[in-house]
């Protein structure tokens, strides 16, 4: 008989094995690399949605509309789970705040965060001032804390600064 050429089932089972192994390694690495990329994609989302506030306040269209004196955020629940996992990009009246559930022609836009975020620490509202040219409120604290749900749990902090207004996004 002469030599064959191929491989022999060992050498099929090694190279199977030696697969498994990296993949058994691999998966973990790249499930924690997906859930950090959406920490940071819901933070950078929640950036914009306080510019966007921002933006409303200062633009010339934003005098028009009638008994509107603040464009602003709102951080909620979305009834789920009881954690702080929602927020509104809202029109508000100083002499009628609004209130859960939200009127419908307050509500500029809602985003609720990806399942397994939330906030940890939030303002109430967020109101950037139409007469005070995007004079940015706070009720409560700043910064805008948001947190993944892992072991250890690792966050963003939004810190919106009083001044200028601008967010910073940095990592716990």
């Amino acid at each position: 008989m002469g030599q064959g050429k191929g491989f022999t089932l060992v050498e099929i089972l090694v190279s199977m094995s030696i697969v498994v192994l990296m993949l058994g390694v691999g998966i973990p690495a790249f499930q924690q690399f997906g859930k950090q990329a959406e920490l940071d994609q819901a933070a950078s989302e929640v950036q914009t949605a306080i510019l966007e506030a921002r933006n409303l306040a200062l633009s010339p269209e934003a005098g028009k509309a009638p008994q509107i004196d603040y464009y602003g955020l709102i951080f909620h629940s979305d009834g789920s789970g009881g954690q702080t996992n929602q927020y509104s990009v809202v029109r508000i009246d100083s002499n009628n705040p609004p209130t859960l559930p939200l009127a419908d022609d307050l509500i500029v836009k809602i985003r609720t965060l990806p399942r397994g975020l939330a906030f940890q620490q939030t303002p109430t509202n967020l109101w950037y001032s139409i007469i005070g040219q995007g004079e940015v409120k706070f009720d409560g604290d700043n910064p805008v804390i948001l947190r993944i749900g892992s072991d250890p749990p690792r966050g963003k902090e939004l810190d919106v600064n009083q001044v200028t207004g601008q967010v910073v996004i940095r990592d716990l």
